[in-house]
């Protein structure tokens, strides 16, 4: 295992592999988290931020963007079933080290939001088109540039039970007249295949990823279609 370890990738894969499986019954509730450490709440990206009908607002990194209004949005308790579940499914036959330290690394990241083509409570295809907007507190002496980031995510996403490549080169778009940079992948776990496509941006010693897991053109339409929306202050 390396020794840096990014986790957006991870968690990305994890919630569009879960995400897949159509509703069932809902476990008992996961005990409560420890309470953060005075003000650390509040320093999160996430708590800066607010969905209000369908136009999600960050005042962290300054940006607001226009969500598809047919797409359900997933709260935060079900988020975290579905990465527990996904990650599961990402940690199957790996040393017990790694997958402790895959759960060290995935709670530096931070869930912006997420929304999905269907209802994940409610039972639908067998795939889920799934966007999150996460961001990952970043070793800014190991990462200096979006392309690192990737290149990192990728040798730690390959060391799970999944496995990841490019399908094209790095590029860069603007989003909100900002540079992105954007990364299109194809990702296997097990007899599952999808496609993701990344658009990170280091901003605030963070890296802001705004990741879309699809399957197909017309999925892949309407996330372009929600992310030129995006503005920055």
């Amino acid at each position: 295992m390396t020794a840096t370890l990014l986790a957006t990738l991870l968690t990305a894969t994890a919630a569009a592999v879960a995400a897949r499986t159509p509703a069932r019954q809902e476990p008992p509730p996961p005990p409560a988290p420890l309470p953060p450490a005075a003000g650390q709440a509040r320093q999160l990206p996430s708590a800066q931020g607010r969905l209000v009908g369908s136009t999600y607002t960050n005042d962290f990194f300054g940006f607001t963007i226009s969500l598809n209004p047919t797409w359900a949005a997933i709260d935060y308790a079900t988020r975290r079933q579905i990465n527990e579940a996904g990650r599961a499914a990402l940690q199957e036959g790996i040393p017990q080290r790694t997958k402790e330290m895959m759960d060290a690394t995935t709670a530096r990241v931070d869930n912006l939001f997420s929304v999905s083509k269907y209802d994940v409570n409610k039972p639908g295809p067998e795939f889920n088109a799934l966007l999150m907007c996460l961001a990952e507190r970043i070793p800014t002496a190991v990462v200096k540039t979006e392309k690192d980031y990737v290149t990192i995510a990728l040798r730690t996403i390959n060391q799970t039970a999944a496995k990841a490549e490019l399908t094209a080169p790095l590029r860069t778009e603007m989003l909100g007249g900002v540079a992105f940079t954007v990364a299109d992948m194809k990702l296997t776990v097990g007899p599952r295949m999808l496609a993701q496509r990344y658009y990170v941006r280091l901003s605030k010693g963070y890296a802001l990823a705004l990741v879309y897991s699809y399957v197909d053109e017309e999925d892949l339409q309407a996330v372009k279609e929600m992310v030129k929306t995006i503005r920055f202050k």
